[in-house]
């Protein structure tokens, strides 16, 4: 898919989705990178075509719990994403895209989780990979700043390495990308390196 397609893919998408952001422009930029790392990624990681546009609606939402108070942002994101009506495939691929932003932080998916639990094994393996590529559209704008301008996903002699694109250091980003991509190990078993090209 062309960069111009993959973005008029995911403004249709996103243009569907009425709820209040506390960052409109973050939300956007994780998207887009969500976009970019799932038609990457998605091969490696074992995940379905159809399973794009819930990583997408994922990484767009995965902060909407700020709207309801900053404690807990993560599961009140998920409660909202549960609540809302989203232009997804199934009704079930609504909870995969609440629980995959539910996790976009720290907090590894368990089968003690409300959502979670519910899900059988396909599915929680699923919202695991999803889990990674959320993590790494969120890192990629820590900051809120819009500091990576681009990513790209290299797949040179066998190792994958995902590649930022900022027009100045971004420091956060470089942080938390290593660190979400330590996190897929765990997750999808999926060696990960992460790189970051600071233009001149």
């Amino acid at each position: 898919m062309s960069s111009s397609d993959r973005d008029s893919s995911v403004s249709a998408l996103l243009a569907q989705i009425r709820v209040e952001q506390p960052d409109e422009d973050h939300a956007q930029r994780c998207a887009a990178y969500a976009s970019t790392l799932f038609d990457g990624l998605a091969g490696p990681m074992g995940l379905d075509p159809s399973d794009r546009d819930i990583a997408i609606v994922a990484a767009y939402l995965h902060d909407v719990g700020y709207t309801r108070g900053g404690r807990d942002h993560h599961r009140k994101s998920f409660d909202v994403i549960r609540e809302l009506s989203l232009p997804l495939g199934r009704p079930d691929d609504r909870i995969l895209a609440a629980l995959a932003a539910r996790y976009h932080g720290v907090t590894a998916p368990s089968i003690e989780h409300a959502g979670f639990q519910d899900l059988d094994f396909d599915d929680q393996r699923r919202v695991r990979r999803l889990v990674g590529i959320v993590r790494l559209a969120a890192a990629l704008d820590a900051s809120h700043l819009g500091l990576v301008e681009s990513v790209t996903v290299d797949q040179t002699g066998g190792a994958l390495t995902i590649v930022a694109h900022a027009s100045e250091e971004p420091a956060i980003e470089r942080d938390r990308l290593r660190t979400a991509a330590a996190s897929l190990r765990t997750l999808a078993g999926l060696d990960l390196r992460t790189d970051v090209v600071v233009a001149q």
